[in-house]
Protein backbone atom coordinates (compact mmCIF):
# COMPACT_ATOMS: atom_id res chain seq x y z
CA UNK A 1 0.00 0.00 0.00
CA UNK A 2 1.31 3.37 -0.91
CA UNK A 3 2.18 5.64 1.88
CA UNK A 4 1.75 8.84 -0.27
CA UNK A 5 -1.55 10.35 -1.15
CA UNK A 6 -4.61 7.78 -0.40
CA UNK A 7 -6.82 6.97 -3.78
CA UNK A 8 -9.25 6.75 -1.53
CA UNK A 9 -8.46 9.95 0.92
CA UNK A 10 -10.81 10.69 3.55
CA UNK A 11 -10.11 14.73 2.35
CA UNK A 12 -11.94 13.72 -1.10
CA UNK A 13 -15.22 11.18 0.69
CA UNK A 14 -17.50 14.15 -0.16
CA UNK A 15 -16.99 13.31 -3.87
CA UNK A 16 -16.84 9.47 -3.73
CA UNK A 17 -18.62 8.78 -0.62
CA UNK A 18 -21.94 7.09 0.11
CA UNK A 19 -24.38 8.69 -2.73
CA UNK A 20 -21.71 10.38 -4.59
CA UNK A 21 -19.78 10.15 -7.69
CA UNK A 22 -18.11 7.12 -7.05
CA UNK A 23 -15.96 7.61 -10.95
CA UNK A 24 -14.89 11.14 -9.56
CA UNK A 25 -11.87 9.02 -8.23
CA UNK A 26 -10.80 7.83 -11.09
CA UNK A 27 -12.01 10.36 -13.88
CA UNK A 28 -9.49 12.88 -11.66
CA UNK A 29 -6.85 10.69 -12.14
CA UNK A 30 -7.12 10.86 -15.79
CA UNK A 31 -7.83 14.77 -15.77
CA UNK A 32 -5.73 16.44 -12.26
CA UNK A 33 -6.27 19.81 -11.74
CA UNK A 34 -4.12 21.97 -9.54
CA UNK A 35 -3.76 21.14 -6.08
CA UNK A 36 -1.22 23.90 -5.57
CA UNK A 37 -3.60 26.99 -5.98
CA UNK A 38 -3.42 30.05 -3.66
CA UNK A 39 -6.12 29.04 -1.70
CA UNK A 40 -5.11 25.60 -1.48
CA UNK A 41 -1.64 27.22 0.03
CA UNK A 42 -3.34 29.32 2.26
CA UNK A 43 -5.10 26.86 4.08
CA UNK A 44 -2.12 24.49 4.29
CA UNK A 45 -0.19 27.28 5.73
CA UNK A 46 -2.49 28.11 8.26
CA UNK A 47 -3.06 24.68 9.15
CA UNK A 48 0.29 24.72 10.15
CA UNK A 49 -0.10 27.59 11.92
CA UNK A 50 -2.54 25.88 13.65
CA UNK A 51 -1.29 22.45 14.70
CA UNK A 52 2.05 23.37 15.03
CA UNK A 53 3.51 24.47 18.97
CA UNK A 54 5.71 26.89 18.17
CA UNK A 55 5.45 27.89 14.22
CA UNK A 56 7.98 29.84 12.47
CA UNK A 57 7.15 33.13 10.26
CA UNK A 58 7.01 31.29 7.39
CA UNK A 59 5.22 27.71 6.12
CA UNK A 60 7.36 24.96 5.16
CA UNK A 61 5.37 25.41 1.78
CA UNK A 62 6.98 28.95 1.90
CA UNK A 63 3.42 31.13 2.51
CA UNK A 64 3.98 33.64 5.69
CA UNK A 65 2.56 33.25 8.39
CA UNK A 66 -0.17 36.24 8.99
CA UNK A 67 -1.25 37.44 11.98
CA UNK A 68 -4.35 36.66 10.99
CA UNK A 69 -3.78 32.98 10.77
CA UNK A 70 -2.10 33.22 14.56
CA UNK A 71 -5.00 34.71 15.94
CA UNK A 72 -7.49 31.93 13.87
CA UNK A 73 -5.41 29.23 15.41
CA UNK A 74 -6.33 30.20 18.88
CA UNK A 75 -10.08 28.89 18.49
CA UNK A 76 -8.51 25.50 16.93
CA UNK A 77 -6.28 25.07 19.61
CA UNK A 78 -9.05 26.32 22.08
CA UNK A 79 -11.38 23.67 20.44
CA UNK A 80 -8.70 20.77 20.71
CA UNK A 81 -7.33 21.59 23.85
CA UNK A 82 -6.35 17.72 25.46
CA UNK A 83 -6.05 16.06 22.32
CA UNK A 84 -3.62 12.80 22.22
CA UNK A 85 -3.48 12.83 18.63
CA UNK A 86 -2.01 15.83 16.06
CA UNK A 87 -1.66 15.36 12.59
CA UNK A 88 -1.36 11.55 12.78
CA UNK A 89 -2.17 9.27 9.88
CA UNK A 90 -4.84 7.19 10.25
CA UNK A 91 -5.84 3.97 8.32
CA UNK A 92 -9.06 2.89 7.46
CA UNK A 93 -9.21 -1.10 6.61
CA UNK A 94 -12.00 -1.97 7.26
CA UNK A 95 -13.37 0.79 4.49
CA UNK A 96 -10.42 -0.19 1.69
CA UNK A 97 -6.75 -0.57 2.08
CA UNK A 98 -6.23 2.50 -0.21
CA UNK A 99 -8.32 4.42 2.94
CA UNK A 100 -6.00 6.79 4.96
CA UNK A 101 -5.55 10.33 6.12
CA UNK A 102 -3.94 12.42 8.51
CA UNK A 103 -7.28 13.76 10.93
CA UNK A 104 -5.77 18.14 12.45
CA UNK A 105 -6.63 16.61 16.15
CA UNK A 106 -7.98 13.55 17.81
CA UNK A 107 -9.16 13.60 21.41
CA UNK A 108 -10.68 10.23 22.80
CA UNK A 109 -11.09 8.84 26.45
CA UNK A 110 -10.74 5.14 26.39
CA UNK A 111 -12.47 4.68 30.20
CA UNK A 112 -15.28 6.50 29.09
CA UNK A 113 -15.32 5.13 25.63
CA UNK A 114 -15.75 8.55 24.07
CA UNK A 115 -14.12 10.10 20.78
CA UNK A 116 -13.65 13.39 19.08
CA UNK A 117 -12.30 14.27 15.85
CA UNK A 118 -11.70 17.60 14.92
CA UNK A 119 -10.76 19.31 11.76
CA UNK A 120 -9.69 22.70 11.47
CA UNK A 121 -11.20 24.60 8.04
CA UNK A 122 -9.46 28.25 6.71
CA UNK A 123 -11.39 28.31 3.85
CA UNK A 124 -14.75 30.87 3.71
CA UNK A 125 -17.62 28.39 2.04
CA UNK A 126 -19.59 26.64 5.32
CA UNK A 127 -17.95 23.06 5.57
CA UNK A 128 -21.13 20.86 7.69
CA UNK A 129 -20.45 19.27 10.56
CA UNK A 130 -23.61 16.60 10.12
CA UNK A 131 -22.16 13.16 9.43
CA UNK A 132 -19.54 14.82 7.62
CA UNK A 133 -17.93 12.04 5.50
CA UNK A 134 -14.07 12.94 6.12
CA UNK A 135 -14.79 13.19 9.75
CA UNK A 136 -16.80 9.83 10.27
CA UNK A 137 -13.61 7.95 8.09
CA UNK A 138 -11.55 9.71 10.88
CA UNK A 139 -13.46 8.65 13.37
CA UNK A 140 -13.18 5.16 11.82
CA UNK A 141 -9.41 5.12 11.95
CA UNK A 142 -9.06 6.22 14.76
CA UNK A 143 -10.89 3.47 16.60
CA UNK A 144 -8.76 0.96 14.56
CA UNK A 145 -5.20 2.70 16.14
CA UNK A 146 -7.08 2.23 19.53
CA UNK A 147 -7.43 -1.45 18.75
CA UNK A 148 -11.62 -1.50 18.78
CA UNK A 149 -12.88 -4.20 16.97
CA UNK A 150 -15.78 -3.08 14.47
CA UNK A 151 -18.04 -4.84 16.59
CA UNK A 152 -17.08 -3.33 19.49
CA UNK A 153 -17.99 0.51 18.02
CA UNK A 154 -21.30 -0.06 19.59
CA UNK A 155 -20.03 0.82 22.82
CA UNK A 156 -18.88 3.90 21.88
CA UNK A 157 -19.50 7.84 21.43
CA UNK A 158 -18.55 9.85 18.57
CA UNK A 159 -18.80 13.49 18.32
CA UNK A 160 -17.12 15.60 15.01
CA UNK A 161 -16.19 18.61 15.49
CA UNK A 162 -15.57 21.33 12.34
CA UNK A 163 -13.81 24.59 13.89
CA UNK A 164 -13.84 26.82 10.37
CA UNK A 165 -12.92 30.18 11.86
CA UNK A 166 -13.71 32.52 8.63
CA UNK A 167 -17.28 31.14 8.41
CA UNK A 168 -19.25 34.70 8.94
CA UNK A 169 -22.33 33.24 8.75
CA UNK A 170 -25.52 32.34 11.24
CA UNK A 171 -23.45 29.35 13.05
CA UNK A 172 -20.97 29.11 15.70
CA UNK A 173 -17.80 29.13 13.94
CA UNK A 174 -17.79 25.49 16.05
CA UNK A 175 -19.92 23.13 15.18
CA UNK A 176 -20.38 19.63 16.60
CA UNK A 177 -22.30 16.70 15.62
CA UNK A 178 -22.72 13.49 17.51
CA UNK A 179 -23.48 10.12 16.32
CA UNK A 180 -23.55 6.70 18.09
CA UNK A 181 -20.97 3.86 17.34
CA UNK A 182 -23.77 1.79 15.96
CA UNK A 183 -24.59 4.45 13.58
CA UNK A 184 -20.80 4.79 12.85
CA UNK A 185 -21.53 0.81 11.92
CA UNK A 186 -23.60 1.37 9.93
CA UNK A 187 -21.51 4.26 7.53
CA UNK A 188 -18.63 2.04 7.48
CA UNK A 189 -20.73 -0.38 5.48
CA UNK A 190 -21.85 2.57 3.25
CA UNK A 191 -18.29 3.91 2.81
CA UNK A 192 -16.66 0.31 2.00
CA UNK A 193 -19.48 -0.25 -0.56
CA UNK A 194 -19.04 3.30 -2.10
CA UNK A 195 -14.93 2.91 -1.84
CA UNK A 196 -15.13 -0.36 -3.89
CA UNK A 197 -17.59 1.18 -6.99
CA UNK A 198 -15.19 4.09 -6.48
CA UNK A 199 -12.46 1.53 -8.12
CA UNK A 200 -14.17 -0.56 -9.88
CA UNK A 201 -14.03 -0.27 -13.77
CA UNK A 202 -17.61 0.44 -14.06
CA UNK A 203 -17.85 2.78 -11.39
CA UNK A 204 -20.67 5.51 -12.16
CA UNK A 205 -20.52 9.61 -12.64
CA UNK A 206 -22.93 11.50 -10.52
CA UNK A 207 -23.64 14.58 -10.39
CA UNK A 208 -24.46 16.90 -8.04
CA UNK A 209 -22.53 19.66 -5.24
CA UNK A 210 -20.24 17.64 -4.27
CA UNK A 211 -18.63 17.86 -7.84
CA UNK A 212 -17.96 21.89 -7.47
CA UNK A 213 -14.05 21.15 -7.24
CA UNK A 214 -13.91 18.39 -9.17
CA UNK A 215 -10.59 18.75 -11.73
CA UNK A 216 -12.58 16.66 -14.17
CA UNK A 217 -16.09 18.40 -14.40
CA UNK A 218 -15.27 19.92 -18.03
CA UNK A 219 -14.92 16.25 -18.96
CA UNK A 220 -17.30 14.67 -17.47
CA UNK A 221 -20.52 13.72 -19.87
CA UNK A 222 -23.02 13.14 -16.98
CA UNK A 223 -22.56 16.93 -15.96
CA UNK A 224 -22.84 17.86 -19.62
CA UNK A 225 -26.46 15.88 -19.87
CA UNK A 226 -26.94 17.57 -16.56
CA UNK A 227 -26.84 20.79 -17.58
CA UNK A 228 -29.24 20.61 -20.18
CA UNK A 229 -31.49 18.40 -17.96
CA UNK A 230 -31.57 21.66 -15.83
CA UNK A 231 -32.75 23.85 -18.59
CA UNK A 232 -35.36 21.89 -19.37
CA UNK A 233 -36.64 21.45 -15.88
CA UNK A 234 -36.66 25.44 -16.25
CA UNK A 235 -39.02 25.71 -18.92
CA UNK A 236 -41.51 23.25 -18.08
CA UNK A 237 -44.69 24.27 -16.61
CA UNK A 238 -45.48 23.07 -13.11
CA UNK A 239 -49.35 23.05 -12.00
CA UNK A 240 -50.82 21.71 -8.76
CA UNK A 241 -51.57 22.80 -4.88
CA UNK A 242 -49.17 25.73 -3.70
CA UNK A 243 -48.40 24.55 -0.66
CA UNK A 244 -44.81 25.13 2.32
CA UNK A 245 -44.10 21.17 1.26
CA UNK A 246 -44.17 21.92 -2.63
CA UNK A 247 -42.81 25.49 -2.84
CA UNK A 248 -39.72 24.21 -0.57
CA UNK A 249 -39.25 20.91 -2.75
CA UNK A 250 -39.25 22.90 -5.61
CA UNK A 251 -37.00 25.75 -4.64
CA UNK A 252 -34.40 22.63 -3.26
CA UNK A 253 -34.46 21.20 -6.89
CA UNK A 254 -33.97 24.77 -8.40
CA UNK A 255 -31.34 25.73 -6.29
CA UNK A 256 -29.32 22.61 -6.64
CA UNK A 257 -29.64 23.15 -10.53
CA UNK A 258 -28.20 26.41 -10.48
CA UNK A 259 -25.51 25.23 -8.36
CA UNK A 260 -24.49 22.65 -10.60
CA UNK A 261 -24.62 24.99 -13.83
CA UNK A 262 -22.89 27.91 -12.11
CA UNK A 263 -20.11 25.49 -11.07
CA UNK A 264 -19.86 24.43 -14.80
CA UNK A 265 -20.08 27.87 -15.65
CA UNK A 266 -17.13 28.91 -13.77
CA UNK A 267 -15.10 25.90 -15.04
CA UNK A 268 -15.77 26.67 -18.30
CA UNK A 269 -14.84 30.19 -17.91
CA UNK A 270 -11.51 29.62 -17.26
CA UNK A 271 -11.27 27.02 -20.01
CA UNK A 272 -12.25 30.03 -22.32
CA UNK A 273 -9.90 32.42 -21.32
CA UNK A 274 -7.23 30.32 -22.86
CA UNK A 275 -8.49 29.71 -26.35
CA UNK A 276 -8.10 31.52 -29.25
CA UNK A 277 -11.52 31.72 -29.73
CA UNK A 278 -14.81 30.11 -28.36
CA UNK A 279 -17.79 29.77 -30.91
CA UNK A 280 -21.02 31.96 -30.82
CA UNK A 281 -18.94 33.57 -27.96
CA UNK A 282 -16.88 36.90 -28.29
CA UNK A 283 -13.98 37.21 -26.35
CA UNK A 284 -14.11 40.86 -24.69
CA UNK A 285 -11.67 42.31 -22.80
CA UNK A 286 -12.69 42.73 -18.66
CA UNK A 287 -11.48 46.22 -16.42
CA UNK A 288 -11.72 47.10 -12.95
CA UNK A 289 -12.64 50.39 -11.41
CA UNK A 290 -11.39 53.75 -12.79
CA UNK A 291 -7.99 54.57 -10.37
CA UNK A 292 -5.46 57.25 -9.71
CA UNK A 293 -2.69 55.89 -11.43
CA UNK A 294 -0.61 58.16 -8.77
CA UNK A 295 0.11 57.91 -5.12
CA UNK A 296 -2.52 59.60 -2.69
CA UNK A 297 -0.39 62.48 -1.73
CA UNK A 298 0.65 63.46 -5.81
CA UNK A 299 -2.96 63.23 -6.50
CA UNK A 300 -4.08 65.63 -3.57
CA UNK A 301 -1.60 68.15 -4.75
CA UNK A 302 -2.80 68.14 -8.20
CA UNK A 303 -5.75 69.30 -6.65
CA UNK A 304 -4.25 72.02 -4.80
CA UNK A 305 -2.55 73.54 -8.34
CA UNK A 306 -5.80 72.75 -10.26
CA UNK A 307 -7.95 74.30 -7.24
CA UNK A 308 -10.48 72.01 -6.76
CA UNK A 309 -11.01 69.52 -3.79
CA UNK A 310 -10.17 66.02 -4.64
CA UNK A 311 -9.95 64.34 -1.33
CA UNK A 312 -12.96 62.36 -0.30
CA UNK A 313 -14.98 63.91 2.60
CA UNK A 314 -14.55 62.48 6.40
CA UNK A 315 -16.75 59.62 7.09
CA UNK A 316 -17.38 57.18 10.08
CA UNK A 317 -16.11 53.68 10.59
CA UNK A 318 -18.82 51.37 10.20
CA UNK A 319 -20.80 50.01 13.36
CA UNK A 320 -19.69 46.53 12.94
CA UNK A 321 -15.99 48.16 12.49
CA UNK A 322 -16.76 50.15 15.75
CA UNK A 323 -17.33 47.23 17.88
CA UNK A 324 -13.90 45.99 17.64
CA UNK A 325 -13.05 49.01 19.29
CA UNK A 326 -15.71 49.97 22.00
CA UNK A 327 -18.03 48.07 23.98
CA UNK A 328 -21.08 46.50 21.43
CA UNK A 329 -23.85 47.68 23.76
CA UNK A 330 -22.63 51.41 23.46
CA UNK A 331 -22.90 50.85 19.56
CA UNK A 332 -26.12 48.96 19.45
CA UNK A 333 -27.62 52.49 21.18
CA UNK A 334 -26.29 54.17 18.18
CA UNK A 335 -26.95 51.89 15.31
CA UNK A 336 -29.65 49.58 13.93
CA UNK A 337 -30.20 47.37 10.70
CA UNK A 338 -32.63 48.49 8.41
CA UNK A 339 -35.61 45.97 7.84
CA UNK A 340 -34.33 44.92 3.85
CA UNK A 341 -37.51 42.15 3.59
CA UNK A 342 -37.26 38.56 3.84
CA UNK A 343 -34.57 36.15 2.11
CA UNK A 344 -35.50 32.22 1.76
CA UNK A 345 -32.38 30.37 3.31
CA UNK A 346 -32.55 26.38 3.41
CA UNK A 347 -32.19 24.91 6.79
CA UNK A 348 -29.43 22.23 5.24
CA UNK A 349 -27.54 22.01 2.04
CA UNK A 350 -30.18 21.30 -1.06
CA UNK A 351 -28.20 17.57 -1.21
CA UNK A 352 -28.94 16.51 2.09
CA UNK A 353 -32.32 17.94 2.16
CA UNK A 354 -32.80 15.74 -0.84
CA UNK A 355 -31.81 12.58 0.83
CA UNK A 356 -28.55 12.08 -1.36
CA UNK A 357 -26.16 11.74 2.15
CA UNK A 358 -28.64 11.43 5.52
Amino acid sequence: MSEGHARLAPSSAEQWGPDRCPASIQMQEKHPGDDDGEAAREGEAAHYAATEPTPGPIAPNGVPITQEMIDHARLFRDAADGAQWVEQRLHMPMVHAECYGTPDAVRYDEAARTLEVIDYKYGHGYVDHWHNPQLLLYAMGALHELLVAVDDWRHWSVTLTIVQPRYYGAESPVRTHHITGIALQTWRVRFATAAGEALSPSARTVTGGWGRYCSALLHCEAARKMQGAALDYADTQQSGPVTPDTVGAEMTHIARALRILKDRQTALEAVAASLPRVTGWAKEPKYGRLAWNEPDEAVLALGDALGVALAAPAKPITPTQAKKLVDAAVIDAYASRPYAGVRLEPERPAEQRLGDMP
